[in-house]
């Protein structure tokens, strides 16, 4: 009997605290998070993600599952975002990590799970990008070459998912930049630079109120204007940072 009541109890505990943590990945992600980003609140929105990376750590085994390693994978990613965007890349780098890991967890369990493979994807690309494993120049651009040939097509089968679509976007950024630095590699750079530049706005278009996505846009046709700036385009790069400039101005007045 008393063996029951102490299975009863732990068993109590264990759902009250996935009911915790499901209550605070709620919050974040659709009320916070959102808002914060909105706004540019960065280190209010770093603190709020520290503490929810904290409380997913301090989980006991029992009472984890699938739905909170997608919880931490997501507040990991976030963390890293924000460290990168405030020019702490080896604080990014180590939560790149931590979120590519729970990542290939979620992979492994749940294979069809088609927003994990995409975020593993992303994430996985980064570490090569930012070279925080080490490999070979050839590695690095063959293995990304591979995830983003994945991920387009991925998005190619889910184009009314967003969140596949955002990571596409994401992606074509970082590797159309990694292409611009590798020589004999500029036609291919500029290919997916119009790839993340039609991306953003896809994105746009369809969330018109979210800065975050429209100052996204911004960087992703400034960049495709100083590739073929050093591609001495010229003509094509003033024509495309003008469209910056242009949705800039329009950018402003919906702020």
């Amino acid at each position: 009997y008393l063996s029951l009541r102490r299975a009863r109890a732990a068993q109590a505990r264990a759902d009250e605290a996935r009911i915790q943590a499901e209550h605070l990945a709620t919050f974040m992600t659709a009320r916070m998070r959102p808002a914060l980003e909105q706004y540019g609140r960065l280190s209010l929105l770093e603190q709020l993600e520290e503490q929810s990376a904290a409380y997913y750590k301090a989980l006991p085994a029992e009472v984890r599952n699938l739905d909170t390693d997608r919880s931490e994978a997501e507040v990991q990613g976030m963390l890293a975002t924000l460290h990168g965007l405030m020019s702490d890349y080896p604080g990014a780098a180590d939560y790149t990590r931590a979120c590519v890991t729970l990542r290939e967890k979620i992979q492994a369990a749940a294979p069809d799970d088609t927003e994990n493979t995409a975020q593993l994807l992303l994430f996985q690309s980064r570490l090569l990008m930012g070279n925080a494993n080490g490999a070979t120049d050839a590695d690095r651009k063959s293995a990304l070459a591979g995830n983003y040939a994945r991920l387009k097509s991925l998005a190619a089968q889910h184009p009314e998912d967003l969140s596949i679509l955002h990571a596409q976007a994401e992606l074509a950024e970082g590797y159309a930049y990694f292409l611009n630095l590798q020589g004999g590699a500029l036609d291919a750079g500029l290919d997916v630079a119009e790839d993340g530049r039609a991306l953003w706005k896809k994105i746009t278009d369809r969330e018109p109120d979210n800065k975050w996505n429209r100052s996204f846009r911004v960087r992703a046709i400034l960049l495709q204007g100083a590739i073929l700036f050093g591609a001495h385009q010229t003509d094509q790069a003033v024509k495309i940072t003008q469209e910056a400039v242009d949705y800039a101005e329009v950018a402003l007045k919906q702020d």
